[in-house]
């Protein structure tokens, strides 16, 4: 059965084997390319809800427990003979719901910062080879597409005070990435405020910076501000449609 394989690998991720029934199936591990394949799936799930929905994992864990206390631990009638539901069912049960729960909580989790953060590669226009500026630029450049965000923010902040908007742009979505917050708005805010063809960009990094600090009412505002010919109206979208 399906479920009794959860249970072997849920007993030999927790430990709770003894050193003869872990060898065992180490071995069968690694005799059994399949039982490998959906042992390291079943390994994966596990770690990622861990790291990404700790909390929720503990809420439902506690929820499965009251549930197996009210339900499983019935006792049940058969022949005149009381048996109780021993820990190897509610095993089962809890193999079974924990891998639906992780369909729940990948559908009904807050989106997060890092799930929308997809830049556009910069490629600046060189200014003047031997200006000091546009060694700076370059370098901001580089460091930026590289994902060296500490580093391209020190470039940026070498140069002369920048007049193109481009430019400001990937300054202030560098200082969004080192959590320069304040600074980042004040930079979104003045080309959202500005005639240049980036005013949707900065709509949508405004919206992004929202959710980075958790503000969702704030997102939402500016994602519904976006029109539908904006470069960004599709991710725009989606990201209304977890938040709503």
């Amino acid at each position: 059965m399906q479920e009794e394989i959860y249970i072997l690998f849920e007993n030999y991720l927790s430990n709770e084997m003894n050193e003869k029934d872990r060898l065992s199936f180490e071995n069968q591990l690694l005799a059994d390319s399949q039982l490998k394949e959906k042992f390291e799936l079943y390994q994966q799930n596990n770690q990622f809800l861990a790291t990404k929905f700790s909390t929720k994992k503990a809420d439902f864990e506690s929820n499965l427990k009251t549930i197996s206390k009210n339900y499983f631990e019935q006792e049940i009638k058969e022949d005149t003979k009381v048996f109780k539901l021993k820990r190897y069912y509610f095993a089962i049960a809890a193999s079974v719901v924990f891998f639906l729960g992780l369909l729940v909580f990948l559908q009904n989790s807050n989106p997060e910062y890092n799930d929308f953060n997809q830049h556009e590669i910069a490629s600046f226009t060189v200014r003047n080879d031997s200006d000091e500026s546009s060694f700076f630029l370059k370098e901001a450049q580089d460091f930026f597409n590289q994902k060296k965000y500490d580093l391209a923010l020190q470039a940026f902040q070498k140069m002369s005070p920048m007049n193109n908007t481009e430019e400001k742009l990937f300054y202030g979505i560098t200082l969004l990435e080192t959590d320069n917050l304040v600074e980042a708005k004040a930079v979104f805010v003045e080309i959202e405020n500005g005639t240049s063809i980036y005013q949707n960009k900065a709509t949508w990094y405004l919206a992004l910076l929202a959710l980075k600090e958790n503000d969702l009412e704030t997102c939402k505002l500016y994602l519904k501000k976006l029109p539908k010919n904006a470069d960004d109206f599709q991710q725009a979208q989606k990201l209304l449609n977890k938040i709503e």
